[in-house]
Order: C-alpha cells, then sequence, then structure tokens
C-alpha cells in the first residue's frame, strides 16, 4: 500500500484450514508489513475477543473464504474501524439463494452429515473440492493432502459449529454497513465462491474494488497469492 498506513497485516485462515494451508499468502504478504496468521481452531467468542482487540486504522485485513465472513461480522457488531479489509474467495452469503449465487443448503447439509460419519473423509474431500478447476488442480491437491490431518487436534465441537458459520451466515447487510476499504478477490475457478458472485458485488456494493484472480481455485496457492499481495500494494 503506497501510503504507508499499514503497521500489521491479519490473516484469517478458512473452514478446517491449519496454518500450513496459510503458507502461501502469508509469505506473500510479508513484503506489506508483519504478517499474524489465526486458524478456525477455537470458539467464535475466543477467537474474537483477541482478534478485535488487535485490530486497529494501521490493520489490514485479509480474510479467506470463511475467515472473511467471520471478518465481516466483527467488523460490524463492534463498527471497527481498520486501515482495509480484502476477501479472498469469501462469499457473504455461503449458502446462496435463487438471487445470490452459492454452494446451495444441499451439499452444506451434506457436509454436516459427513463431518459426523467419516471426518477424515469429508476433510480429504473438501480440500479437493477447494482446488477443483484450477490452473494446477493435480500440483494443488498434492500440497493440500496433508490439511486433514494437520487439524487432528481440532474439537468436532469446533468444525461443526464454524460449519454452521458457513451454512447459515448471511452477511450481506453487514458487509454493506462497513466503513472500510473492501476489496474482494474472487477465482476464475473457483467452486465455493463462484466468480458469478463478481456481478453480485459490484451491484451492490459499488464502493467495493473486485478483482478476479485467473486460474484461482478456492485454494490461493502461491501464484495467486502474489497476485493478491501485489494488487494490495499498489492499490
Amino acid at each position: 500500500m503506497p501510503d504507508g498506513r499499514i503497521d500489521s497485516v491479519h490473516l484469517i485462515g478458512g473452514w478446517a484450514q491449519p496454518q500450513a494451508a496459510l503458507e502461501p499468502l502469508a509469505q506473500a504478504l510479508g513484503g506489506i508489513s508483519v504478517v499474524t496468521t489465526w486458524t478456525l481452531s477455537d470458539s467464535y467468542a475466543a477467537l474474537t475477543r483477541r482478534l478485535s482487540a488487535q485490530w486497529n486504522e494501521r490493520t489490514l485485513i485479509v480474510g479467506w473464504s470463511l475467515g472473511g465472513s467471520l471478518a465481516i461480522r466483527r467488523l460490524a457488531a463492534e463498527n471497527l474501524k481498520v486501515a482495509r479489509l480484502a476477501l479472498v474467495a469469501c462469499n457473504p452469503f455461503f449458502a446462496g439463494d435463487s438471487g445470490w449465487p452459492g454452494v446451495g443448503l444441499e451439499l452444506l447439509d451434506g457436509f454436516a452429515d459427513d463431518l459426523n460419519s467419516d471426518r477424515v473423509r469429508l476433510l480429504r474431500r473438501f480440500n479437493l473440492l477447494q482446488t477443483q478447476g484450477a490452473a494446477a488442480a493435480r500440483a494443488q491437491a498434492r500440497q493440500t493432502l496433508n490439511f486433514a490431518s494437520a487439524i487432528e487436534s481440532w474439537s468436532e465441537q469446533q468444525l461443526s459449529a464454524s460449519l454452521e458459520w458457513l451454512r447459515s451466515w448471511d452477511l450481506r447487510d453487514e458487509l454493506a454497513y462497513l466503513d472500510v476499504p473492501v476489496t474482494h478477490f474472487l477465482g476464475e475457478a473457483d467452486a465455493i465462491a463462484p466468480v458469478a458472485l463478481a456481478q453480485c458485488l459490484q451491484q451492490n456494493y459499488p464502493c467495493h474494488q473486485v478483482e478476479i484472480v485467473g486460474g484461482m481455485s478456492h485454494f490461493p496457492d502461491a501464484e495467486a497469492s502474489r497476485f493478491i499481495a501485489e494488487s494490495l500494494q499498489s492499490g
């Protein structure tokens, strides 16, 4: 960011994503400022209490997927001011409806059922869905292969609770309420936060910046992460 207003970058990961999943973005964003990474391994109350205490007008928040949803919700609830909010592969209404692109409740309800019956299988399936359609999907699938085992210590209760956030949160009004600069980064090949969102975002939030990242799936790999960081630095 050319005006030098950024003292810190807070990067928040997506549902069931370990620290390793954040590495490409964290490394790319390190050129802007010191990066603090957060996973969704704690309860909403515990996580947001720590987050809110560290956000200020010189903080860049980068929320990937559900991490972006959490940032929207928290910023709106406390009327917090930050330097900028960057939403990567994030949908303010992931379930969607007839007038808003989303993955649908049927898929998310299926995730909830699978989480109870075969957690490891679900997490592997989810990580494959994240890389689906990417320019280097096979390589990305190998990269994410160990993400499921990396969150073995996460409680079943928290995985279920955060999956319910993904299923039930509709943050379109909260997003409109925010009085901070917002940039959306949508993957051209994303199967979870579809690129069709761009039109809805531009129509409903005309002050927001919307960037389409070519070749990016739901998982921002090193190349996509560099594009995101460079865009934020220049904008």
